[in-house]
C-alpha cells in the first residue's frame, strides 16, 4: 500500500511506472534488477486528475492505477463514524501506553460535540493525534477530562 501517492515527485513517479510497466525494480545497493510480481494499492488525499491536468501527477502513472478507484467520505462527512473511532484510537493508544485511556463522560460528550462539527483535515490521523495529544498531557492515571 502506498499512502499518499499525490505526494511523489515526478521523478519518483517515473520510477514508479517503470517498475509497475516492467515488472522489476532495482534495489538501494544492488547490481542486478529483481523481479516483482505485485499489486498496488495506493491511496491519497489529493484529486489525481485535477493534479495530473496540471502537470504535477504523469498521465500514464494515473492510467496504470486508474484500475479500481474508491473514494472514501471523509470523517467531516461521517460523524456517525466518529464515536467508534475514537473507542478504537483510545484502545490503541492504551496499548501504546501499557495502560487504560479513558475519557470521563463529560469530557466524551464535549469532544464528540466538537467533533461533529471539526474539519478533520487530516480525516482519521488528526482523530488519532487528539487523542494521543489528551492522553500524553494527562497524569498517570489517564481519565481524560476537559
Amino acid at each position: 500500500f502506498l499512502d499518499e501517492i499525490g505526494e511523489l515527485g515526478l521523478d519518483e513517479q517515473a520510477m514508479l511506472l517503470h517498475a509497475i510497466e516492467e515488472k522489476r525494480y532495482l534495489p538501494v545497493g544492488a547490481d542486478a534488477p529483481v523481479a516483482v510480481d505485485f499489486a498496488l494499492l495506493a491511496g491519497t488525499n489529493r484529486d489525481l486528475r485535477a493534479e495530473a491536468a496540471a502537470g504535477r501527477f504523469r498521465e500514464d502513472l494515473l492510467a496504470r492505477l486508474d484500475v479500481w478507484t474508491f473514494s472514501l467520505p471523509s470523517l467531516a462527512e461521517r460523524p456517525e463514524d466518529l464515536e467508534p473511532n475514537l473507542d478504537h484510537e483510545l484502545v490503541r493508544q492504551s496499548e501504546r501506553l501499557d495502560r487504560v485511556v479513558r475519557m470521563t463522560a463529560e469530557a466524551r460528550a464535549r469532544f464528540l460535540e466538537f467533533g461533529r462539527h471539526a474539519a478533520w483535515r487530516g480525516n482519521f490521523r488528526d482523530l488519532a493525534a487528539a487523542v494521543i495529544r489528551m492522553s500524553t498531557l494527562a497524569p498517570d492515571r489517564i481519565d481524560l477530562d476537559t
